[in-house]
């Protein structure tokens, strides 16, 4: 979003705009609740069906048919008169040198309160090389539109997810991992502390190295449950008591080397039991229950082990779900 300029009615560096009729004019530069914004206005009569901004050219994000990309961005209706008939976030595949491949949209409902809205693609162009986000405006051609819009932080990343977002100015940047955790009353009550039942559906994408998809910690290294993905044992869970580890290996040939899964994790002394995609693996080994007080998702807690891939839902149970419940739970 660098180079934009209301004087000289200048977009920022690299965007592009195709109007097919309509103008453009850089109302208003400007920062929201910490977002960056450019205030844009389209206003005249179309001489086609789409009005076009793409917040990167057309050749410069490398990209190949089967790759899952994000587009997402900050959005907010400033005036719209004569509104455009929808709002769309697009994918322009193309060529090395820009020509077009193939093109995919998803429909997207911006407010008067700014958002942050993504829409996600699987490239399917076999000839595709770049990969371009847009911004499209849907038109009839002969009408008359006058609508001014609020666009922050565009976003284009590799991933089934927008992630969040990562300002740059004038180069590439790099920004610590995320590290989604909750302690002390945010989650008192929430750990049982005696027993209990951990639970999450995954959508992964690989399991290339030790991956944490749930933890419940005392804030060190000493005292945690984890559940984890393994490369070499696909599922796993590690019971930390008093700094001596236990863990709970299930070597499941059934795991695909991606998709998504549910899964539980159950326990109380000396009786804990891993639920997969709705089979119970019962752990017959003597182990205590450790002493927890902190949630961490997508990490171990101690910022390694990240799961970079998706956690579609979580859940806390301050009580040992019984087998079948466990088995009610994870089933697909």
């Amino acid at each position: 979003m660098v180079g934009a300029n209301v004087s000289t009615n200048t977009l920022p560096t690299n965007w592009l705009a195709t109007l097919n009729g309509l103008s453009s004019q850089v109302i208003a530069i400007g920062t929201e609740t910490g977002v960056d914004y450019i205030d844009i206005k389209l206003s005249g009569t179309a001489t086609s069906t789409v009005a076009v901004i793409a917040p990167e050219s057309s050749t410069q994000i490398v990209a190949a048919s089967g790759q899952t990309w994000t587009n997402s961005l900050y959005i907010k209706i400033i005036s719209q008169p004569s509104p455009p008939s929808s709002y769309t976030l697009a994918f322009r595949e193309g060529t090395s040198g820009g020509s077009f491949v193939n093109f995919g949209a998803n429909t997207i409902t911006p407010t008067t309160t700014l958002q942050r809205l993504s829409a996600t693609r699987t490239l399917t162009g076999a000839l595709t090389e770049r990969v371009q986000p847009q911004i499209n405006f849907a038109l009839v051609s002969g009408s008359t539109y006058d609508f001014t819009v609020r666009i922050g932080w565009p976003q284009m990343e590799q991933s089934s997810v927008a992630t969040s977002p990562i300002p740059t100015t004038t180069g590439s940047a790099t920004r610590n991992a995320d590290v989604i955790s909750a302690s002390g009353a945010l989650v008192s009550g929430l750990i049982g502390a005696t027993e209990g039942t951990i639970y999450a559906e995954v959508a992964y994408s690989a399991i290339a190295a030790t991956k944490t998809i749930v933890a419940i910690t005392d804030g060190t290294t000493s005292n945690r449950i984890a559940i984890r993905l393994n490369s070499t044992i696909l599922i796993s869970a590690v019971v930390v008591v008093a700094g001596t580890s236990y863990a709970i290996n299930q070597a499941i040939s059934a795991i695909p080397a991606s998709g998504t899964f549910k899964i539980a994790l159950a326990y109380n002394a000396n009786d804990y039991v891993l639920a997969l995609n709705g089979t119970t693996y019962a752990s017959t080994a003597t182990r205590p229950v450790p002493a927890t007080n902190a949630l961490t998702l997508g990490n171990n807690g101690f910022n390694t082990d990240f799961l970079n891939d998706s956690i579609r839902a979580a859940a806390l149970y301050t009580t040992r779900l019984s087998n079948e419940q466990l088995e009610q739970l994870t089933r697909l």
